[in-house]
């Protein structure tokens, strides 16, 4: 018997295919998929506070300060206070940073590749882009 899923639970067993993907090309790195992604939304959008790391990849706040610290502990970012208010901090990527993101940013390359194989054409690719990012902006 063949079962039809809803669009949503589609979605969510995609979602966690992919997560799964990243996790394997992310083992030799010693990172998570959630913590490559902070280290990758650095490397876009520079220096940044948690709260806005937290809000660009749609996560808690107090995950990406869990993530913060164990990238730090691993030297891949700094935690700098603000010279303003010390009460605010920015993350940074160090060195070690810089360069675990190029190599974040080549598997996002190629896995970005082979999901783009799966869509089938250009037309149909920017349907499903359009379609996601309608699902991240409601």
């Amino acid at each position: 018997m063949e079962l039809h899923l809803s669009l949503c639970n589609l979605i969510t067993k995609a979602s966690r295919v992919v997560v799964r993907q990243y996790q394997q090309k992310l083992a030799h790195l010693g990172i998570s998929p959630s913590q490559g992604g902070v280290v990758y939304m650095l490397s876009l959008i520079g220096d940044s506070s948690q709260v806005e790391i937290a809000r660009r990849l749609y996560l808690e706040k107090t995950n990406v300060n869990a993530m913060v610290r164990k990238l730090e502990k691993a030297g891949f970012v700094t935690v700098e206070k603000e010279s303003d208010d010390t009460r605010k901090s920015r993350v940074c990527l160090t060195a070690a940073g810089r360069e675990l993101a190029a190599e974040l940013t080549e598997i996002d390359r190629q896995m970005g590749a082979e999901y783009q194989a799966l869509a089938g054409s250009e037309p149909d690719a920017a349907i499903i882009r359009r379609y996601l990012e309608g699902i991240l902006d409601a």
